[in-house]
């Protein structure tokens, strides 16, 4: 039976307060995927979902890598560390690609507010961060380099008159705003000077 969007909202809320954040992003996956403008709860929601869903992730990640780099005497252990850690890359990517695409096929085109534009393009430049965080070599590269282009057009759209208030008391009211982007472009500096500095040593060597 196919639940129209009232339905699929309720749902989504149901699920946040149960804490069963992949039910809740299938929710509001669904919503999105019917093709309308999203309101700013409808909004709110989906990013909720998909930033705890992806925060799990992250979070093993971290462990898991850390784990690994403990048992680099131990083959068999290291060796079952990577493999782990390589499925919970799998799940990441798979859930920041999932947000991409939404992003890309419904959410930014489907946006006729600025404010949310530049909340959408924000969250793509997340989305491709935490891509970054698990890649290497050239698709490092590239990760890095696409969430700087979405942070930095987001950026130019809350510039202009034509944006509305709604972004920027944002910021005044909630200061974790600016700090978490000046967090997430110094990420990003880093990420860069490191793929620089990987590719420096490849041609030295």
């Amino acid at each position: 039976m196919t639940m129209d969007k009232s339905e699929l909202v309720q749902k989504a809320k149901l699920a946040e307060q149960a804490e069963r954040y992949d039910d809740m992003a299938a929710a509001m996956k669904a919503v999105t995927e019917q093709g309308h403008e999203l309101s700013n709860e409808e909004r709110n929601l989906l990013s909720v979902a998909y930033k705890n869903v992806v925060g799990a992730r992250r979070s093993s990640w971290r462990v898991i890598s850390s784990i690994e780099q403990k048992t680099e005497r131990n083959e068999k252990k290291q060796q079952m560390g990577k493999e782990y850690r390589e499925k919970i890359e799998a799940e990441l990517q798979d859930i920041c690609n999932d947000v991409l695409e939404l992003l890309d096929k419904y959410l930014i085109p489907n946006a006729t507010q600025p404010e949310s534009k530049v909340f959408y393009l924000k969250m793509k430049g997340d989305y491709f961060r935490y891509l970054s965080e698990v890649a290497s070599g050239d698709n490092k590269q590239t990760t890095v380099s696409n969430s700087q282009q979405a942070y930095q057009e987001a950026f130019e759209i809350s510039k202009k008159p034509s944006c509305t208030d709604e972004n920027k008391p944002k910021k005044k009211k909630n200061p974790s705003f600016l700090a978490e982007q000046k967090c997430a472009v110094k990420y990003l500096a880093l990420e860069n000077a490191v793929v620089n500095v990987e590719r420096a040593c490849l041609y030295i060597w």
